[in-house]
């Protein structure tokens, strides 16, 4: 008889964290490739709100986070200000997936 395994909620976000380091490796540097790697990232912060709102945690906000999320809020003012903005939008995406 085959025992049926659960796959855990916490056990898929594992393993797409996995595919999603795998994919920074094969996809990053090729053109029109990376938005696998930023659909991938998508997927991963869904999962892990999801797994947050069906465990009821509450959510902790402390002062790094506070400053971090200032720190974002002056990036993107900076958008205004740069001589590329173009590149200064997708520095700021990379700043917002780490958030």
């Amino acid at each position: 008889m085959r025992s049926i395994r659960r796959i855990s909620l916490n056990n898929l976000i594992n393993m797409t964290m996995c595919l999603y380091v795998l994919s920074l490796y094969l996809f990053a540097y090729r053109e029109g490739l990376v938005t696998i790697s930023n659909a991938i990232a998508f997927i991963i912060v869904l999962m892990i709100w999801t797994n947050f709102l069906l465990t009821k945690r509450k959510l902790i906000f402390n002062k790094f986070l506070f400053l971090y999320l200032l720190f974002v809020v002056v990036c993107i003012i900076s958008v205004f200000f740069a001589l590329d903005p173009s590149i200064t939008i997708t520095k700021i995406k990379v700043l917002i997936f780490i958030f």
